[in-house]
């Protein structure tokens, strides 16, 4: 995955680094499943499986409004509060949640 270069105005940015060793991996089921708090304010999230999922301090993730669909091997770069969890519920069978941190260096 490409991350670009973000700006602000006309000032560039560093762009963020995956931080693999703090990745997670979260079992998709029935019901809903969080993760453990995530230090970072954006994570890459991909499943193998179709899921939807929510993210907050406690959150609850359900099939439907309230929740984002995430196709299987699609992967999605979300913005996150640190201490924040990702909350996961299959959408139609079960599988795994891979959550990477996404960190700033220096």
């Amino acid at each position: 995955m490409d991350f670009t270069v973000p700006t602000a105005g006309s000032a560039t940015l560093q762009a963020p680094d995956l931080a693999w060793a703090s990745g997670q991996m979260v079992a998709i089921g029935v019901a809903s499943a969080q993760s453990a708090a995530i230090q970072a304010r954006a994570a890459l999230i991909s499943a193998d499986i179709g899921v939807w999922i929510a993210a907050g301090t406690n959150p609850t993730a359900s099939v439907g409004a309230g929740s984002l669909y995430i196709g299987a091997g699609v992967p999605v770069t979300m913005a996150l509060q640190p201490g924040w969890k990702i909350a996961n519920i299959q959408a139609s069978a079960a599988g795994h949640l891979a959550i990477v941190p996404c960190v700033y260096p220096g």
